[in-house]
């Protein structure tokens, strides 16, 4: 029997890539939310549905939620791609607002990681071709 973890993926934890690995940037994009699981640096502080895990919710995250709601424009997030998933390197608090609030997609920086092994031979699973 497995025990369910309630908090998001943990990026240091999940990476299952033996060697080195090619990091692509991809830019600025659009990005599913629901591809975003986890976090590079505050997994802990978030469930795997990313809202805060804290019984008082910080009052920047209320503040984020009431700009979207606003329509105001808020500064791309930070993402790390690896293989589908994505893990929030900066701005996990406008992650777990956007989730809350209901819109499908997020603006994003994303820098992809891709273990060399994977990029070789014929077989690729991977371009190693900047999108």
């Amino acid at each position: 029997m497995s025990v369910q973890i309630d908090r998001a993926k943990c990026f240091g934890e999940d990476l299952n890539y033996n060697g080195p690995f090619e990091y692509i940037s991809h830019g600025l994009g659009s990005v599913p939310l629901n591809k975003i699981v986890g976090s590079v640096g505050k997994c802990s502080a978030f469930n795997i549905k990313f809202n805060h895990r804290s019984h008082v919710t910080p009052d920047r995250l209320i503040n984020i939620k009431q700009a979207i709601r606003n329509g105001k424009s808020l500064p791309p997030v930070n993402l790390y791609k690896v293989d589908d998933e994505y893990y929030v390197m900066d701005g996990n608090h406008r992650v777990s607002a956007a989730k809350g609030l209901g819109p499908t997609q997020i603006l994003a920086k994303v820098v992809e990681l891709i273990p060399l092994n994977n990029i070789c031979c014929g077989s690729k699973k991977y371009s190693a071709q900047k999108k």
